[in-house]
């Protein structure tokens, strides 16, 4: 009949989709498997570990990049305006793959009209050199942008221009920034300077 026909396309399209879709999860199996295998992990401690990236260099090799490490909680609810609190390690591999969202902001010259970022954002960025075993020194460096603005960012800061002239690890840190940062009362309800005590813990970190 008629319908024989048709029926045979729509069984052959069928095929042909599934064939299609068991491709594209062979190739990005393939491609995950590429990227975990060979991404660096550092343990922290004994339990806390991180899984990191890497990223290529402007002028060098590529270094390894270890992104969203949280070194205190997230600062909302009840730990809104208060003093940061340093964060528990947890058990496993963590997963620091990509940056985290940038603290609450609005970029008064840049993007006026604008509100972007996250209350949740005590994280940090570490960056360290490939193949190296020696104890290299630290640089603790604080994004500018006049406590009302600014960002960590990878794409941001540019992390290159410090890995490829200098054998450093290198630690970017995100703290709140504007009223969440430095809001206060002048009494013990709201103390204020809670971005440069993100900036302390995280030193401390």
């Amino acid at each position: 009949s008629d319908s024989k026909p048709i029926a045979r396309v729509y069984r052959i399209v069928a095929e042909m989709k599934g064939i299609t879709l068991l491709l594209t999860c062979l190739v990005c199996c393939s491609n995950i498997g590429s990227i975990c295998g060979n991404s660096p992990k550092v343990c922290i401690s004994g339990l806390s570990c991180v899984l990191g990236r890497y990223i290529s260099g402007n002028e060098s090799d590529s270094f390894e990049a270890f992104l969203g490490i949280p070194y205190a909680k997230p600062p909302i609810g009840n730990l809104r305006f208060s003093n940061p609190q340093e964060v528990e390690l947890w058990n496993g591999t963590l997963s620091a793959l990509y940056p985290m969202s940038d603290c609450m902001q609005r970029n008064y010259l840049l993007l006026p009209d604008s509100i972007s970022g996250s209350e949740d954002c005590l994280y940090l960025n570490i960056y360290r050199p490939l193949n190296n075993t020696e104890k290299l020194p630290v640089m603790f460096y604080i994004h500018g942008g006049g406590f009302f603005a600014g960002s960590p960012s990878p794409s941001e800061e540019g992390p290159q221009y410090f890995m490829d002239t200098s054998d450093v690890i290198l630690v970017v840190a995100a703290y709140r920034l504007g009223p969440f940062g430095f809001i206060s009362t002048n009494d013990e309800q709201m103390t204020g300077n809670y971005g440069l005590k993100d900036q302390k813990l995280a030193l401390q970190w």
